[in-house]
């Protein structure tokens, strides 16, 4: 079930798995930019649309229903199945190539 909160009609709902914002956060730490990162984060909170979700029992019984082999990716593809969620927005080319999700990038 979605968060409704988040939903409004006629507007987009976007989720952020928390293993996927700790891997944002890790690589603007990385390049010295944490400035950077608490503005992303600034914004994002700011958005109605918006909201980070995390890592649940949901999602650890759906690690069995995936082919992905990287532990972050298994957590991403099953929370897009725990949210039943219409896509995922990645550019990651071993999230692409396992075809459970429908994948947008612009």
């Amino acid at each position: 079930m979605k968060p409704s909160n988040v939903l409004r009609i006629g507007e987009a709902a976007i989720y952020l798995p928390t293993i996927a914002a700790t891997e944002l956060y890790y690589l603007f730490e990385k390049k010295g930019c944490l400035e950077c990162w608490n503005r992303l984060d600034s914004e994002m909170s700011k958005a109605s649309g918006f909201t980070y979700c995390p890592f649940n029992e949901k999602v650890l019984k759906l690690f069995r229903l995936t082919k992905a082999k990287e532990i972050h990716d298994k957590i991403i593809i099953s929370k897009v199945k725990a949210l039943k969620a219409d896509a995922l927005i990645t550019k990651d080319v071993d999230l692409m190539r396992l075809k459970e999700a429908n994948i947008l990038w612009p």
